[in-house]
């Protein structure tokens, strides 16, 4: 990360309670939007965090921010970037002054309303990211689950092991490596594993205890209903 120092760790805020059912709706239908106040970003394997503040209602973002660092420096940058879909799949892009390379973040946010992803920067491997901030449900009611889904809670691997990843890949499109997303976990062949939602785009949420979160995303084709 721009090549800092580590030292002290910072801080970073406590994950909130899992969300009411009109929570997991939003998640349902996509439907979130930046909550009003501070919102972390969370670097993992730094340490490190951006920082900024956002008015509620929004699900775009250009305003000053902040990154943090475990030695105690900080950079100065901006945050630009929206969510789509309804609100529900991010890019960013942090700057962080003028010597380094910005932040390019894609993610999504996941049935607790806080986001996760991955992040490139300048020539190094990507990188997870994650926040501790709950973000906040656009107004409306969302339609029904479909009578088609309510038959499919549960699902079983099937034709050889399925990889988990932390996103569904298909909602973090990449122009130059691809569609990314982080790979958490592998699933065995005849795993069962129940389900969240509705799948989408060819990607099924699932739980599983074997999961690290306990909770993943698996190709549609890998499951069998």
């Amino acid at each position: 990360m721009g090549g800092a120092a580590t030292l002290a760790a910072i801080g970073f805020l406590v994950s909130p309670a899992a969300p009411a059912q009109a929570d997991y709706d939003c998640y349902q239908q996509g439907g979130y939007q930046f909550p009003g106040g501070e919102v972390v970003i969370h670097y993992p394997e730094t340490d490190a965090e951006t920082r900024f503040r956002v008015v509620k209602g929004e699900t775009h973002v250009n305003t000053a921010a902040e990154t943090f660092y475990q030695n105690g420096t900080s950079l100065p940058g901006r945050i630009t970037g929206d969510m789509t879909k309804g609100g529900n799949v991010i890019h960013l892009e942090v700057t962080r002054g003028s010597k380094y390379p910005p932040l390019i973040l894609d993610g999504s946010i996941g049935p607790d309303g806080t986001p996760l992803g991955s992040f490139v920067t300048g020539s190094l491997d990507r990188q997870n990211w994650d926040s501790p901030t709950q973000f906040a449900c656009i107004p409306g009611s969302p339609p029904p689950i479909p009578d088609e889904f309510q038959r499919k809670q549960s699902a079983t691997v099937a034709g050889g092991p399925a990889d988990v990843f932390n996103i569904a890949h298909n909602d973090v499109p990449d122009p130059v490596n691809g569609i990314q997303g982080a790979k958490i976990a592998t699933l065995a062949d005849g795993t069962q594993v129940s389900l969240e939602g509705q799948c989408k785009d060819g990607w099924c949420r699932v739980n599983e205890a074997s999961i690290p979160q306990g909770f993943g995303f698996v190709e549609q084709g890998r499951l069998t209903f």
